[in-house]
């Protein structure tokens, strides 16, 4: 093969696999999100993505978005996975903006306490530049999965901002205590230094730092606003338990659907289950 014949076949290549690229971040994100930095620490960049309805002249109702991942993985992408994929196209045809944002994990040697942190500032970068982002102050809210919505429910009671108008909850942990209560003593010690920090392996304070941290035992605080509820009754990583009893102490400020059979993450939900749930949100949104 000449040489010229082996830089056309390479040439061939090379832009067959920048298409291919090109395709799967269409469809992996066939949204184009606006991506900005909202806080630099510890050298970190982190960043959101803004998706905005097709209309930009207005400002609009908008959910933040916390991704799930056991504080321990995921990225603001997530907010596409799954049923969030209808979600977030619903959401945007009924002109509700969505940002999803990435946060400081776990498993690079942050706290529990960073993760929120930096949640909580997504919250206040996104509120002081709401002009700019086209966002209704009046109209803004929390959107989480799993460790996402465990984080929404802590960043709406620890920053005590009172823009926060409402929180959805996907299957969060409301009882991180109780969940945690069932692990043998041994491995709460090796969880602790990694969960919240703790030198010494401390399990007392480790429990305590858990009761702190359970959006459950904040029932009061989050009586002020509405929350909706979505759990699948099959939920082998968060109990269904955990839901049923934050939607006992909040009583009618509280709209809980349980969806029958599903696990965490809806990974099994059909396209009649995906459509519920986006229909339902919309309906508690646009109350």
């Amino acid at each position: 093969m000449t040489n010229f014949k082996k830089a056309a076949l390479f040439l061939g290549f090379f832009f067959l696999a920048v298409l291919i690229r090109v395709w799967k971040t269409e469809i992996k994100n066939p949204y184009f999100p606006t991506e900005l930095v909202f806080k630099i620490t510890d050298n970190k960049h982190l960043k959101l993505d803004v998706y905005y309805p097709k209309d930009r002249l207005t400002k609009h109702k908008t959910l933040l978005y916390f991704h799930g991942g056991s504080w321990i993985s995921g990225g603001k992408i997530k907010v596409l996975e799954r049923y969030r994929n209808f979600a977030v196209k619903t959401l945007l045809e009924n002109n509700i903006e969505v940002i999803s944002v990435d946060y400081r994990l776990i498993r690079h040697g942050n706290s529990l306490e960073d993760c929120l942190e930096d949640c909580i500032s997504a919250i206040n970068f996104c509120l002081e530049n709401a002009d700019y982002l086209r966002i209704d102050t009046a109209n803004f809210g929390l959107w989480g999965s799993s460790a996402g919505a465990h984080l929404a429910f802590l960043s709406y009671i620890f920053s005590d901002n009172e823009k926060i108008k409402v929180i959805v909850d996907d299957f969060a942990p409301t009882d991180i205590y109780e969940m945690w209560s069932v692990v043998p003593e041994v491995f709460r010690k090796q969880i602790s230094t990694v969960f919240y920090k703790l030198e010494n392996k401390n399990v007392e304070k480790f429990d305590s730092l858990s009761k702190v941290f359970s959006p459950v035992n904040y029932s009061e605080k989050l009586k002020k606003i509405p929350v909706l509820i979505s759990h699948g009754t099959a939920d082998k990583i968060v109990d269904f338990s955990q839901s049923v009893s934050l939607q006992k102490k909040l009583g009618e400020n509280c709209v809980f659907f349980s969806y029958e059979g599903l696990g965490h993450g809806f990974k099994k939900a059909d396209s009649t289950e995906i459509k519920n749930y986006a229909e339902r949100l919309i309906n508690f949104l646009t109350k």
